[in-house]
Protein backbone atom coordinates (compact mmCIF):
# COMPACT_ATOMS: atom_id res chain seq x y z
CA UNK A 1 0.00 0.00 0.00
CA UNK A 2 0.99 3.51 -0.91
CA UNK A 3 0.96 6.02 2.14
CA UNK A 4 0.23 9.45 1.16
CA UNK A 5 0.87 11.14 4.43
CA UNK A 6 4.52 9.01 5.97
CA UNK A 7 4.03 11.07 9.54
CA UNK A 8 0.42 10.11 10.04
CA UNK A 9 0.63 6.84 8.69
CA UNK A 10 4.06 5.56 9.53
CA UNK A 11 5.77 7.91 12.36
CA UNK A 12 2.84 8.40 14.58
CA UNK A 13 2.01 4.56 14.80
CA UNK A 14 5.28 4.31 16.14
CA UNK A 15 4.81 7.14 18.62
CA UNK A 16 2.13 6.32 19.97
CA UNK A 17 2.82 2.47 20.18
CA UNK A 18 5.82 3.23 21.73
CA UNK A 19 7.45 -0.05 20.19
CA UNK A 20 10.71 -0.63 19.33
CA UNK A 21 11.60 -0.81 15.12
CA UNK A 22 13.55 -3.26 13.48
CA UNK A 23 15.64 -1.16 10.77
CA UNK A 24 16.77 -3.42 7.81
CA UNK A 25 19.20 -1.01 5.40
CA UNK A 26 20.97 -1.65 2.07
CA UNK A 27 24.67 -1.13 1.87
CA UNK A 28 24.86 2.13 -0.21
CA UNK A 29 25.29 5.94 0.99
CA UNK A 30 21.73 7.00 0.33
CA UNK A 31 20.34 4.20 2.57
CA UNK A 32 23.11 5.11 5.23
CA UNK A 33 22.19 8.89 5.38
CA UNK A 34 18.47 7.64 5.11
CA UNK A 35 18.90 5.79 8.61
CA UNK A 36 21.34 8.09 9.73
CA UNK A 37 18.26 10.83 9.85
CA UNK A 38 15.60 8.48 10.91
CA UNK A 39 18.01 7.36 13.57
CA UNK A 40 18.05 10.68 15.03
CA UNK A 41 14.29 11.47 14.55
CA UNK A 42 14.02 8.34 16.62
CA UNK A 43 16.56 9.16 19.36
CA UNK A 44 14.70 12.50 19.84
CA UNK A 45 11.29 10.76 20.53
CA UNK A 46 13.04 7.83 22.61
CA UNK A 47 11.83 5.20 20.37
CA UNK A 48 14.28 2.19 20.70
CA UNK A 49 15.46 0.81 17.27
CA UNK A 50 17.73 -1.90 16.10
CA UNK A 51 19.93 -1.29 12.73
CA UNK A 52 20.64 -4.14 10.88
CA UNK A 53 23.16 -3.94 7.28
CA UNK A 54 22.10 -6.24 4.83
CA UNK A 55 24.04 -6.69 1.70
CA UNK A 56 21.98 -9.73 -0.08
CA UNK A 57 18.54 -11.27 -0.24
CA UNK A 58 20.06 -14.42 1.76
CA UNK A 59 20.93 -11.62 4.36
CA UNK A 60 17.64 -9.96 4.74
CA UNK A 61 15.14 -13.38 5.29
CA UNK A 62 17.74 -14.50 7.48
CA UNK A 63 17.79 -10.86 9.43
CA UNK A 64 14.75 -10.76 9.85
CA UNK A 65 14.07 -14.22 11.32
CA UNK A 66 17.19 -13.77 13.69
CA UNK A 67 15.62 -10.15 14.59
CA UNK A 68 11.92 -10.40 14.19
CA UNK A 69 10.54 -11.56 17.64
CA UNK A 70 9.95 -7.99 20.07
CA UNK A 71 9.15 -6.20 16.84
CA UNK A 72 6.13 -5.10 15.69
CA UNK A 73 7.37 -2.64 13.14
CA UNK A 74 10.01 -3.48 10.47
CA UNK A 75 11.57 -0.52 8.53
CA UNK A 76 12.95 -1.64 4.57
CA UNK A 77 15.58 1.13 4.00
CA UNK A 78 16.05 0.46 0.02
CA UNK A 79 14.99 -2.50 0.29
CA UNK A 80 12.15 -5.12 -1.08
CA UNK A 81 10.27 -2.47 -3.02
CA UNK A 82 10.89 -4.69 -6.05
CA UNK A 83 9.96 -8.51 -4.46
CA UNK A 84 7.16 -9.68 -2.85
CA UNK A 85 8.23 -9.04 0.47
CA UNK A 86 5.04 -10.77 2.39
CA UNK A 87 6.05 -14.26 -0.04
CA UNK A 88 9.67 -13.81 1.31
CA UNK A 89 9.34 -12.76 4.88
CA UNK A 90 6.33 -14.27 5.56
CA UNK A 91 5.04 -11.90 8.85
CA UNK A 92 3.51 -12.67 11.49
CA UNK A 93 -0.14 -11.21 11.20
CA UNK A 94 0.85 -7.96 13.92
CA UNK A 95 3.95 -7.44 12.18
CA UNK A 96 3.95 -3.90 10.58
CA UNK A 97 6.42 -3.72 7.18
CA UNK A 98 7.23 -0.27 6.26
CA UNK A 99 9.14 0.17 2.81
CA UNK A 100 11.44 3.20 1.98
CA UNK A 101 12.81 2.06 -1.29
CA UNK A 102 13.90 4.07 -4.22
CA UNK A 103 13.98 1.03 -6.69
CA UNK A 104 11.88 0.75 -9.48
CA UNK A 105 9.45 -0.95 -10.32
CA UNK A 106 7.65 -1.51 -7.49
CA UNK A 107 6.38 -4.92 -6.92
CA UNK A 108 2.65 -5.16 -7.41
CA UNK A 109 1.60 -6.98 -4.65
CA UNK A 110 3.11 -4.40 -2.71
CA UNK A 111 1.01 -1.80 -3.78
CA UNK A 112 -2.12 -3.74 -3.59
CA UNK A 113 -1.92 -5.14 -0.05
CA UNK A 114 -4.47 -3.41 1.90
CA UNK A 115 -2.70 -3.88 5.49
CA UNK A 116 0.63 -4.60 6.97
CA UNK A 117 2.52 -3.24 3.96
CA UNK A 118 2.92 0.60 3.77
CA UNK A 119 5.39 2.24 1.19
CA UNK A 120 7.13 5.65 1.71
CA UNK A 121 7.24 7.66 -1.43
CA UNK A 122 6.11 10.68 -0.54
CA UNK A 123 7.78 14.08 -0.13
CA UNK A 124 6.14 17.67 0.06
CA UNK A 125 6.05 19.56 -2.70
CA UNK A 126 7.89 17.06 -4.68
CA UNK A 127 6.62 13.74 -5.19
CA UNK A 128 3.26 12.28 -3.90
CA UNK A 129 1.41 8.64 -4.46
CA UNK A 130 -0.37 10.06 -7.56
CA UNK A 131 3.11 10.17 -8.82
CA UNK A 132 4.00 6.14 -8.53
CA UNK A 133 -0.03 5.24 -9.34
CA UNK A 134 1.03 6.80 -12.80
CA UNK A 135 3.49 4.44 -13.65
CA UNK A 136 1.95 1.10 -12.46
CA UNK A 137 -0.88 -0.57 -14.25
CA UNK A 138 -4.55 -0.39 -12.77
CA UNK A 139 -5.60 -2.77 -10.00
CA UNK A 140 -8.29 -4.13 -12.51
CA UNK A 141 -6.14 -5.05 -15.45
CA UNK A 142 -3.59 -7.21 -13.27
CA UNK A 143 -6.01 -9.01 -10.41
CA UNK A 144 -9.13 -11.36 -11.63
CA UNK A 145 -11.89 -10.49 -9.25
CA UNK A 146 -14.20 -13.16 -10.52
CA UNK A 147 -15.62 -15.95 -8.01
CA UNK A 148 -14.92 -18.57 -10.93
CA UNK A 149 -11.74 -20.50 -10.76
CA UNK A 150 -10.27 -20.94 -14.23
CA UNK A 151 -8.61 -24.45 -14.14
CA UNK A 152 -6.28 -24.99 -17.33
CA UNK A 153 -6.93 -29.12 -16.91
CA UNK A 154 -11.10 -29.23 -17.34
CA UNK A 155 -12.83 -30.76 -19.45
CA UNK A 156 -14.78 -28.05 -21.85
CA UNK A 157 -17.27 -29.96 -22.77
CA UNK A 158 -18.67 -30.21 -19.30
CA UNK A 159 -18.83 -26.56 -18.86
CA UNK A 160 -22.11 -24.69 -19.45
CA UNK A 161 -21.86 -21.82 -21.73
CA UNK A 162 -21.54 -19.18 -18.86
CA UNK A 163 -18.40 -20.80 -17.77
CA UNK A 164 -17.65 -20.95 -21.10
CA UNK A 165 -17.98 -17.05 -21.62
CA UNK A 166 -16.21 -16.42 -18.06
CA UNK A 167 -13.06 -19.01 -19.01
CA UNK A 168 -12.54 -17.09 -22.30
CA UNK A 169 -12.92 -13.65 -20.72
CA UNK A 170 -9.80 -14.91 -17.82
CA UNK A 171 -7.66 -16.55 -20.88
CA UNK A 172 -7.65 -12.61 -22.63
CA UNK A 173 -7.60 -10.64 -18.98
CA UNK A 174 -4.57 -12.83 -18.48
CA UNK A 175 -2.87 -12.33 -22.10
CA UNK A 176 -3.18 -8.70 -21.08
CA UNK A 177 -1.80 -8.85 -18.07
CA UNK A 178 1.13 -10.71 -19.01
CA UNK A 179 1.62 -8.05 -21.84
CA UNK A 180 0.89 -4.85 -19.21
CA UNK A 181 3.84 -6.97 -16.57
CA UNK A 182 6.37 -7.27 -19.50
CA UNK A 183 6.03 -3.58 -20.07
CA UNK A 184 5.87 -2.64 -16.23
CA UNK A 185 8.85 -4.77 -15.82
CA UNK A 186 11.20 -4.45 -18.64
CA UNK A 187 13.31 -1.83 -17.50
CA UNK A 188 14.41 -0.86 -14.25
CA UNK A 189 15.48 2.80 -12.53
CA UNK A 190 16.02 4.42 -10.00
CA UNK A 191 12.93 7.17 -7.52
CA UNK A 192 13.85 10.13 -5.31
CA UNK A 193 16.60 9.54 -2.84
CA UNK A 194 15.18 7.86 0.39
CA UNK A 195 17.17 10.38 2.55
CA UNK A 196 15.00 13.04 1.14
CA UNK A 197 11.94 11.37 2.72
CA UNK A 198 13.18 11.18 5.31
CA UNK A 199 14.69 14.63 6.03
CA UNK A 200 11.07 15.86 5.02
CA UNK A 201 9.78 14.32 7.64
CA UNK A 202 12.37 15.65 9.86
CA UNK A 203 11.16 19.18 8.75
CA UNK A 204 7.26 18.48 9.44
CA UNK A 205 8.73 17.16 13.25
CA UNK A 206 10.52 20.68 13.33
CA UNK A 207 13.87 18.23 13.53
CA UNK A 208 15.55 19.61 10.60
CA UNK A 209 18.89 21.11 10.50
CA UNK A 210 21.66 21.67 8.30
CA UNK A 211 23.47 18.72 9.01
CA UNK A 212 20.47 16.51 8.43
CA UNK A 213 20.23 18.67 4.77
CA UNK A 214 24.03 17.57 4.46
CA UNK A 215 23.22 14.29 4.48
CA UNK A 216 20.54 13.89 1.82
CA UNK A 217 22.93 16.10 -0.13
CA UNK A 218 25.77 13.55 -0.43
CA UNK A 219 23.42 10.89 -1.36
CA UNK A 220 21.51 12.60 -4.32
CA UNK A 221 25.56 13.33 -5.21
CA UNK A 222 26.43 9.86 -5.10
CA UNK A 223 23.39 9.36 -7.57
CA UNK A 224 24.79 11.74 -9.82
CA UNK A 225 27.95 10.38 -9.81
CA UNK A 226 27.10 6.81 -11.02
CA UNK A 227 24.33 7.90 -13.06
CA UNK A 228 21.37 6.53 -11.03
CA UNK A 229 18.75 9.43 -11.26
CA UNK A 230 17.13 10.67 -14.10
CA UNK A 231 18.23 14.25 -15.77
CA UNK A 232 14.98 15.68 -14.88
CA UNK A 233 13.98 14.07 -11.32
CA UNK A 234 18.19 15.11 -10.66
CA UNK A 235 17.18 19.05 -11.38
CA UNK A 236 14.03 18.21 -9.26
CA UNK A 237 16.14 17.52 -6.18
CA UNK A 238 18.59 19.85 -6.50
CA UNK A 239 15.83 22.31 -6.38
CA UNK A 240 14.75 20.96 -3.47
CA UNK A 241 17.84 21.07 -2.07
CA UNK A 242 18.79 24.74 -2.49
CA UNK A 243 15.05 25.71 -1.18
CA UNK A 244 15.72 23.74 2.15
CA UNK A 245 19.19 25.24 2.25
CA UNK A 246 17.69 29.01 1.87
CA UNK A 247 14.88 28.31 4.09
CA UNK A 248 17.23 26.77 6.98
CA UNK A 249 19.58 29.76 6.21
CA UNK A 250 16.93 32.03 7.31
CA UNK A 251 16.53 30.59 10.82
CA UNK A 252 18.44 32.53 12.73
CA UNK A 253 18.39 29.87 15.51
CA UNK A 254 20.21 27.36 13.12
CA UNK A 255 22.97 30.01 12.22
CA UNK A 256 23.79 30.95 15.64
CA UNK A 257 22.66 32.07 19.46
CA UNK A 258 21.44 35.24 19.70
CA UNK A 259 23.54 37.80 22.42
CA UNK A 260 21.31 41.29 24.05
CA UNK A 261 23.58 44.04 23.74
CA UNK A 262 21.63 47.04 25.46
CA UNK A 263 18.24 49.00 25.08
CA UNK A 264 19.70 51.21 22.08
CA UNK A 265 20.89 48.86 19.63
CA UNK A 266 19.60 45.48 18.44
CA UNK A 267 20.79 41.70 19.51
CA UNK A 268 23.64 40.41 17.52
CA UNK A 269 23.73 37.20 16.18
CA UNK A 270 26.97 35.44 16.97
CA UNK A 271 27.99 31.98 14.48
CA UNK A 272 29.24 29.28 16.63
CA UNK A 273 33.04 28.27 15.09
CA UNK A 274 31.36 24.26 14.58
CA UNK A 275 28.07 25.39 12.37
CA UNK A 276 27.83 23.56 9.28
CA UNK A 277 27.58 26.10 6.63
CA UNK A 278 26.38 24.80 3.13
CA UNK A 279 26.45 27.07 -0.72
CA UNK A 280 25.76 26.14 -4.30
CA UNK A 281 28.13 27.80 -5.89
CA UNK A 282 29.70 27.37 -9.25
CA UNK A 283 32.90 24.74 -9.20
CA UNK A 284 35.72 23.23 -10.62
CA UNK A 285 33.92 19.67 -12.24
CA UNK A 286 37.17 17.86 -10.69
CA UNK A 287 37.09 14.95 -8.47
CA UNK A 288 39.16 15.69 -4.64
CA UNK A 289 40.96 18.20 -6.01
CA UNK A 290 40.89 20.50 -3.00
CA UNK A 291 42.46 17.14 -1.49
CA UNK A 292 45.22 16.00 -4.19
CA UNK A 293 46.74 18.27 -6.95
CA UNK A 294 45.31 19.82 -9.67
CA UNK A 295 47.28 17.61 -11.93
CA UNK A 296 46.62 14.29 -10.65
CA UNK A 297 42.83 15.44 -10.22
CA UNK A 298 42.84 16.41 -14.05
CA UNK A 299 44.39 13.08 -14.99
CA UNK A 300 41.22 10.77 -12.83
CA UNK A 301 38.09 12.97 -13.44
CA UNK A 302 36.61 10.96 -15.73
CA UNK A 303 35.12 13.89 -17.77
CA UNK A 304 38.85 15.44 -18.12
CA UNK A 305 40.68 12.51 -19.09
CA UNK A 306 38.25 11.48 -21.78
CA UNK A 307 38.17 14.70 -23.03
CA UNK A 308 42.26 14.93 -23.24
CA UNK A 309 42.13 10.93 -23.73
CA UNK A 310 45.25 10.58 -21.20
CA UNK A 311 45.85 7.38 -22.00
CA UNK A 312 47.82 8.28 -25.62
CA UNK A 313 51.13 10.51 -25.41
CA UNK A 314 49.48 12.78 -27.41
CA UNK A 315 46.75 13.08 -24.82
CA UNK A 316 49.47 13.74 -22.31
CA UNK A 317 50.79 16.64 -24.00
CA UNK A 318 47.19 18.19 -24.77
CA UNK A 319 47.15 18.31 -20.88
CA UNK A 320 50.31 20.15 -20.37
CA UNK A 321 49.29 22.44 -23.36
CA UNK A 322 46.12 23.27 -21.45
CA UNK A 323 47.99 23.94 -18.24
CA UNK A 324 51.00 25.56 -19.90
CA UNK A 325 47.90 28.11 -21.70
CA UNK A 326 46.51 29.26 -18.38
CA UNK A 327 50.02 30.08 -16.89
CA UNK A 328 49.83 27.13 -14.30
CA UNK A 329 53.44 26.20 -13.86
CA UNK A 330 53.38 21.65 -13.79
CA UNK A 331 55.43 21.70 -10.69
CA UNK A 332 52.51 24.00 -8.74
CA UNK A 333 49.92 21.83 -10.51
CA UNK A 334 51.62 18.30 -9.37
CA UNK A 335 51.64 19.47 -5.86
CA UNK A 336 48.90 19.32 -3.05
CA UNK A 337 46.41 21.96 -3.96
CA UNK A 338 46.16 23.54 -0.51
CA UNK A 339 50.33 24.34 -1.22
CA UNK A 340 49.67 26.23 -4.79
CA UNK A 341 50.61 30.04 -4.90
CA UNK A 342 47.30 31.75 -3.33
CA UNK A 343 47.13 34.32 -6.43
CA UNK A 344 47.21 31.01 -8.53
CA UNK A 345 44.20 29.60 -6.36
CA UNK A 346 42.07 32.47 -6.37
CA UNK A 347 41.85 33.05 -10.19
CA UNK A 348 41.64 28.93 -11.33
CA UNK A 349 37.51 29.67 -11.87
CA UNK A 350 38.14 32.21 -14.22
CA UNK A 351 41.17 30.95 -16.05
CA UNK A 352 39.54 27.42 -16.50
CA UNK A 353 35.70 29.10 -18.08
CA UNK A 354 37.85 31.06 -20.41
CA UNK A 355 39.30 27.78 -21.85
CA UNK A 356 36.60 25.33 -21.38
CA UNK A 357 35.59 25.87 -25.10
CA UNK A 358 38.66 25.89 -26.51
CA UNK A 359 39.52 22.29 -25.23
CA UNK A 360 35.35 21.34 -26.11
CA UNK A 361 35.01 21.28 -21.89
CA UNK A 362 31.79 22.89 -21.59
CA UNK A 363 30.68 20.95 -18.35
CA UNK A 364 34.86 21.77 -17.24
CA UNK A 365 32.84 24.51 -14.62
CA UNK A 366 29.50 23.17 -12.57
CA UNK A 367 27.33 24.40 -9.65
CA UNK A 368 28.30 22.00 -6.32
CA UNK A 369 27.51 22.28 -2.68
CA UNK A 370 30.09 23.34 -0.74
CA UNK A 371 29.83 22.30 3.24
CA UNK A 372 32.46 24.51 5.19
CA UNK A 373 32.44 24.01 8.92
CA UNK A 374 35.00 26.56 11.00
CA UNK A 375 37.89 28.16 9.02
CA UNK A 376 39.60 24.17 8.51
CA UNK A 377 36.97 21.91 7.33
CA UNK A 378 35.62 22.94 3.93
CA UNK A 379 34.56 19.78 1.19
CA UNK A 380 32.78 19.69 -1.89
CA UNK A 381 29.74 17.31 -1.38
CA UNK A 382 31.01 14.99 -4.27
CA UNK A 383 34.43 14.59 -2.64
CA UNK A 384 32.67 13.58 0.34
CA UNK A 385 30.28 11.20 -1.03
CA UNK A 386 32.90 9.57 -2.64
CA UNK A 387 34.82 9.06 0.79
CA UNK A 388 31.83 7.37 2.53
CA UNK A 389 31.51 5.38 -0.59
CA UNK A 390 34.80 4.19 -0.13
CA UNK A 391 35.19 3.93 3.10
CA UNK A 392 31.71 1.38 2.86
CA UNK A 393 33.34 -0.31 -0.36
CA UNK A 394 36.93 -0.87 1.05
CA UNK A 395 38.71 -3.79 0.20
CA UNK A 396 40.41 -4.35 3.94
CA UNK A 397 39.91 -7.71 4.55
CA UNK A 398 40.47 -7.35 8.46
CA UNK A 399 37.24 -4.94 8.79
CA UNK A 400 33.55 -7.13 8.32
CA UNK A 401 31.08 -5.20 6.35
CA UNK A 402 29.28 -4.16 9.29
CA UNK A 403 32.43 -2.64 10.30
CA UNK A 404 33.16 -0.98 7.33
CA UNK A 405 28.67 0.24 7.03
CA UNK A 406 29.24 2.02 10.41
CA UNK A 407 32.66 3.27 9.78
CA UNK A 408 30.77 4.83 6.23
CA UNK A 409 27.77 5.83 8.60
CA UNK A 410 30.44 7.53 11.34
CA UNK A 411 32.38 9.18 8.48
CA UNK A 412 29.02 11.57 7.83
CA UNK A 413 29.64 13.55 10.72
CA UNK A 414 32.04 16.07 10.52
CA UNK A 415 33.40 15.10 14.00
CA UNK A 416 35.03 12.36 12.74
CA UNK A 417 37.61 14.09 10.88
CA UNK A 418 40.33 11.11 10.58
CA UNK A 419 37.80 8.88 8.98
CA UNK A 420 36.69 11.48 6.46
CA UNK A 421 40.63 11.81 5.82
CA UNK A 422 40.41 7.90 5.68
CA UNK A 423 38.06 7.96 3.17
CA UNK A 424 39.42 10.24 1.06
CA UNK A 425 42.79 8.66 0.79
CA UNK A 426 40.60 5.26 -0.10
CA UNK A 427 38.89 7.17 -2.83
CA UNK A 428 42.16 8.64 -4.24
CA UNK A 429 43.11 4.68 -4.42
CA UNK A 430 40.11 3.73 -5.70
CA UNK A 431 40.09 6.23 -8.95
CA UNK A 432 43.84 5.37 -9.42
CA UNK A 433 42.85 1.59 -9.58
CA UNK A 434 40.04 2.47 -12.47
CA UNK A 435 42.20 4.56 -14.66
CA UNK A 436 44.75 2.06 -14.42
CA UNK A 437 42.59 -0.35 -15.18
CA UNK A 438 40.91 1.34 -18.04
CA UNK A 439 44.15 2.29 -19.57
CA UNK A 440 44.58 -1.68 -19.72
CA UNK A 441 41.31 -2.66 -21.49
CA UNK A 442 42.10 0.06 -23.90
CA UNK A 443 45.69 -0.76 -24.36
CA UNK A 444 45.39 -4.60 -24.37
CA UNK A 445 41.65 -4.26 -26.77
CA UNK A 446 40.30 -5.96 -24.15
CA UNK A 447 37.27 -4.37 -25.30
CA UNK A 448 35.06 -6.73 -28.02
CA UNK A 449 31.82 -6.57 -29.81
CA UNK A 450 29.18 -9.13 -30.01
CA UNK A 451 26.74 -9.47 -33.21
CA UNK A 452 27.53 -5.70 -33.31
CA UNK A 453 24.36 -5.58 -30.03
CA UNK A 454 27.05 -5.43 -27.28
CA UNK A 455 30.58 -4.42 -26.18
CA UNK A 456 32.07 -6.68 -23.51
CA UNK A 457 35.02 -7.03 -21.33
CA UNK A 458 35.91 -9.89 -19.36
CA UNK A 459 38.60 -8.83 -16.54
CA UNK A 460 41.40 -11.45 -16.22
CA UNK A 461 41.68 -13.68 -12.85
CA UNK A 462 45.20 -12.51 -12.40
CA UNK A 463 43.81 -8.66 -12.06
CA UNK A 464 45.27 -7.28 -8.80
CA UNK A 465 42.86 -4.69 -8.06
CA UNK A 466 39.78 -7.24 -8.33
CA UNK A 467 39.46 -6.91 -4.60
CA UNK A 468 38.36 -3.50 -5.27
CA UNK A 469 36.12 -3.83 -7.99
CA UNK A 470 34.02 -6.76 -6.44
CA UNK A 471 32.10 -3.89 -4.73
CA UNK A 472 28.26 -2.13 -6.51
CA UNK A 473 29.15 1.34 -6.32
CA UNK A 474 33.47 1.20 -7.96
CA UNK A 475 32.28 -1.75 -10.16
CA UNK A 476 29.53 0.70 -11.85
CA UNK A 477 32.44 3.75 -11.86
CA UNK A 478 34.49 1.52 -13.71
CA UNK A 479 32.45 0.49 -16.63
CA UNK A 480 30.96 3.44 -16.84
CA UNK A 481 34.46 4.83 -17.30
CA UNK A 482 35.69 1.74 -19.85
CA UNK A 483 32.60 2.75 -21.72
CA UNK A 484 33.28 6.46 -21.95
CA UNK A 485 37.00 6.43 -22.51
CA UNK A 486 36.34 4.11 -25.17
CA UNK A 487 33.90 6.59 -27.06
CA UNK A 488 36.50 9.11 -26.64
CA UNK A 489 39.17 7.36 -28.74
CA UNK A 490 36.76 5.81 -31.09
CA UNK A 491 35.53 9.68 -32.18
CA UNK A 492 32.20 9.20 -30.70
CA UNK A 493 31.04 7.12 -33.58
CA UNK A 494 27.43 5.57 -33.84
CA UNK A 495 28.84 2.09 -32.83
CA UNK A 496 30.83 3.19 -29.92
CA UNK A 497 28.08 5.10 -28.48
CA UNK A 498 24.77 3.34 -29.32
CA UNK A 499 26.01 0.10 -27.62
CA UNK A 500 25.96 -1.11 -24.08
CA UNK A 501 28.44 -2.23 -22.21
CA UNK A 502 28.76 -5.58 -19.99
CA UNK A 503 32.03 -6.00 -17.88
CA UNK A 504 32.52 -9.53 -16.25
CA UNK A 505 35.24 -9.32 -13.03
CA UNK A 506 36.35 -12.53 -11.36
CA UNK A 507 34.51 -12.63 -7.52
CA UNK A 508 37.66 -12.79 -5.16
CA UNK A 509 35.42 -13.22 -2.05
CA UNK A 510 33.56 -16.91 -4.10
CA UNK A 511 36.22 -19.08 -6.02
CA UNK A 512 34.81 -19.33 -9.46
CA UNK A 513 32.21 -16.57 -9.23
CA UNK A 514 31.99 -13.69 -11.49
CA UNK A 515 30.16 -10.18 -11.17
CA UNK A 516 28.27 -8.93 -14.29
CA UNK A 517 27.49 -4.96 -14.36
CA UNK A 518 25.89 -3.39 -17.42
CA UNK A 519 25.80 -0.02 -18.48
CA UNK A 520 23.42 1.11 -21.21
CA UNK A 521 24.87 3.39 -24.34
CA UNK A 522 26.19 6.20 -23.69
CA UNK A 523 23.46 8.17 -26.13
CA UNK A 524 21.01 6.91 -23.25
CA UNK A 525 22.99 6.53 -20.09
CA UNK A 526 21.21 9.89 -18.58
CA UNK A 527 17.89 8.34 -19.25
CA UNK A 528 18.69 6.18 -16.22
CA UNK A 529 16.18 3.35 -17.48
CA UNK A 530 18.27 -0.20 -17.94
CA UNK A 531 16.79 -3.68 -18.86
CA UNK A 532 20.13 -5.49 -17.28
CA UNK A 533 17.92 -7.22 -14.39
CA UNK A 534 15.13 -8.78 -16.52
CA UNK A 535 17.74 -9.38 -19.78
CA UNK A 536 20.60 -11.27 -16.91
CA UNK A 537 17.73 -13.28 -15.33
CA UNK A 538 15.95 -14.40 -18.72
CA UNK A 539 19.46 -15.53 -20.13
CA UNK A 540 20.52 -17.14 -17.07
CA UNK A 541 16.83 -19.24 -17.32
CA UNK A 542 19.16 -20.44 -20.27
CA UNK A 543 22.20 -21.24 -18.31
CA UNK A 544 20.73 -23.41 -15.76
CA UNK A 545 19.95 -25.96 -19.14
CA UNK A 546 23.20 -25.70 -21.06
CA UNK A 547 25.50 -25.19 -17.83
CA UNK A 548 26.16 -27.68 -15.19
CA UNK A 549 27.16 -25.90 -12.07
CA UNK A 550 25.23 -22.50 -13.15
CA UNK A 551 24.63 -19.89 -10.51
CA UNK A 552 23.18 -16.41 -10.67
CA UNK A 553 22.07 -14.17 -7.97
CA UNK A 554 20.48 -10.64 -8.45
CA UNK A 555 22.03 -8.01 -6.70
CA UNK A 556 19.88 -5.95 -4.39
CA UNK A 557 21.89 -2.85 -4.26
CA UNK A 558 22.29 -2.42 -8.09
CA UNK A 559 19.91 -4.10 -10.73
CA UNK A 560 22.59 -3.58 -13.30
CA UNK A 561 24.43 -5.78 -11.23
CA UNK A 562 24.33 -9.81 -10.82
CA UNK A 563 26.63 -12.56 -9.36
CA UNK A 564 27.15 -15.16 -12.01
CA UNK A 565 29.53 -18.34 -12.69
CA UNK A 566 32.73 -16.94 -13.97
CA UNK A 567 33.60 -20.00 -16.44
CA UNK A 568 30.66 -19.75 -18.33
CA UNK A 569 31.13 -15.61 -19.01
CA UNK A 570 31.29 -16.16 -22.39
CA UNK A 571 27.93 -18.81 -22.89
CA UNK A 572 26.48 -15.88 -20.70
CA UNK A 573 27.40 -13.19 -22.82
CA UNK A 574 26.64 -15.25 -26.43
CA UNK A 575 23.02 -16.00 -25.04
CA UNK A 576 22.69 -12.34 -23.88
CA UNK A 577 23.73 -10.90 -27.48
CA UNK A 578 21.32 -13.38 -28.98
CA UNK A 579 18.58 -12.46 -26.58
CA UNK A 580 19.49 -8.40 -27.33
CA UNK A 581 19.36 -8.98 -31.27
CA UNK A 582 16.04 -10.94 -30.86
CA UNK A 583 14.46 -7.83 -29.21
CA UNK A 584 15.91 -5.57 -31.53
CA UNK A 585 14.50 -7.65 -34.66
CA UNK A 586 11.16 -7.87 -32.89
CA UNK A 587 11.11 -3.60 -32.21
CA UNK A 588 12.16 -3.34 -36.14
Amino acid sequence: MLISDNRKYFYDPIIQSRSPVLVLVSHDLDSIAAVKIIRYIFECDHIRYTIVPIRTKTELLRSYQEHRNGFKYVLLINLGATIDIVDLLIPENDVKIFIADCHRPLNINNVFYEKDIYILCSISGLHNIEDEFDKIPKYDELFWDSDMEVEDDVDVRQLSLEQLRKRNEFKKFETKRCQLMSVYEETTYFSHSISMIFFDLAWKLGKDSNDLLWLVILSVMDKDNTFKLQSSLMKKEIAYLTESMLRLRNIRSDRGFIVPTSNERPSELVTTTNHLNINYERDLNLKLYREWSLYESLKHTMYTSCGFKVWRLKGHKRLHTFLAELGLPLNQCQQKYSSMDLCLRTKLLEDFEGKKDKYNLPKLIVYSFIGTRGIKQKFSAYDLSMATRALLESSDSNRSYNQKFFDAYDSLSWNHNDLIHTGIALAKIQLTAIVKQVQIIIDAHLITSINNVLWYVIIPESSPDANLFCHPGCLKSLTIYTLSAYASFAGKSKKSIGLPLVLIIPDPEKPGGGIVCGVSPLLAIKNCKTFFRQAFSTVSKKMFHLSEGWSHEESIIDPDIAYISYKDAHNFLNELSLLLESNLIKSK
